[in-house]
């Protein structure tokens, strides 16, 4: 008896070996050192981009800062100065009241504190920054998981692990995972023309 051939389409399945990892996570630490206050989440739940999730002991950076805008104005004052004297020893040097050297030297003073001025500057805009890394907030929507550090710890910038956020789609289901195959070299064809005709 001989079976008649049949043309039809049958389902090819391979296996291969994978790794699978999670879409995105991102580990939350500190940007700045001090004493953690209470955690303002709860632990599983869905966050916001923008949310308050840390408090650090903010005191020590409002007091740089204070001193560095004290720094700015004393610096300020003196640099007044230095260039008041500076207009009156330049018309004193005309005169030949006084000699060229002590103008030079009074130039060389407000030279000194114009720059002292652009560093205070630059110190408040850094404790601007210290003081406001002093509220660490979720960089993203997601949901928050497990606290490592309670109220009361010292925690380092940059070191200190305090929780993961996973991210989530607009509808806030956890994005899909990452399958990633081992595949030999001589199954991509079959691979290949089954993701054409939509098999996948």
């Amino acid at each position: 008896m001989i079976t008649p051939v049949v043309q039809q389409t049958i389902t090819v399945t391979m296996q291969f070996p994978g790794t699978v990892r999670e879409f995105q996570k991102v580990l939350i630490k500190p940007r700045v050192s001090g004493y953690i206050g209470q955690h303002q989440f709860k632990e599983g739940s869905l966050v916001k981009k923008g949310d308050l999730l840390y408090q650090i002991d903010p005191l020590p950076y409002q007091a740089a800062l204070d001193a560095a805008n004290a720094q700015l104005d004393q610096d300020q004052a003196t640099l007044n100065f230095w260039s008041t004297e500076l207009r009156r020893y330049n018309k004193l040097v005309k005169s030949g009241a006084i000699s060229k050297e002590k103008r030079d030297t009074t130039a060389t003073r407000r030279k000194e504190f114009t720059a002292a001025i652009h560093k205070d500057k630059a110190d408040i805009e850094q404790a601007q920054l210290n003081l406001g890394y002093a509220q660490i907030t979720a960089p993203f929507d997601g949901f928050i998981q497990k606290t490592k550090v309670h109220k009361g710890a010292v925690v380092s910038a940059q070191v200190t692990e305090l929780t993961t956020l996973i991210i989530v789609d607009n509808d806030n289901k956890v994005r899909q995972q990452i399958v990633k195959k081992s595949v030999a070299y001589e199954h991509y064809w079959v691979i290949d023309e089954g993701l054409k005709k939509g098999d996948h």
